[in-house]
């Protein structure tokens, strides 16, 4: 098991790679700069106000090095001669939400722009999982419902 506290929300797996979503729904205006996050919103009286929403780039990283290494104690020969990289991204799929985003540790994209940008991702890699080792990943996956 990887950690019971922790959900994952979403891994894709492809030829050419493993990338950890991890997806937030909030609204407001969302400022990540680094690993350091923000939101404030607009009350019904008009205040602004800060709410507190945590790193979730840091929770996105967290969850791609549990997914390698998962993947790497439980199909040791598919990784034994590779260097596997689970790629983190954090998707905002509120449409509410304004992102102000400066230097941010992982990738950050809307829920309007994730499926170009991972088949964007995809298309500028070399394959390194053939069609056995990517049925043998999401077995695998699939184990931690």
């Amino acid at each position: 098991m990887i950690d019971e506290k922790q959900n994952i929300d979403h891994v894709v797996v492809s030829r050419r790679g493993i990338w950890a979503l991890e997806t937030k729904n909030i609204d407001g205006v969302i400022t990540c700069e680094g690993d350091q996050w923000n939101r404030t919103r607009i009350g019904s009286k008009g205040e602004e106000y800060e709410g507190y929403i945590g790193s979730p780039s840091k929770q996105a990283k967290s969850n791609a090095i549990k997914i390698k290494n998962y993947l790497e104690r439980q199909l040791p020969d598919t990784f034994k001669s590779l260097k596997l990289y689970v790629e983190p991204i954090v998707i905002i799929a509120n449409e509410e939400a304004e992102l102000n985003i400066k230097n941010p540790s992982t990738d950050i994209y809307t829920h309007k722009e994730i499926k170009k940008q991972i088949k964007n991702k995809n298309n500028n890699k070399k394959e390194i999982f053939n069609k056995k080792e990517i049925k043998n990943i999401i077995k695998e996956l699939k184990k931690l419902k």
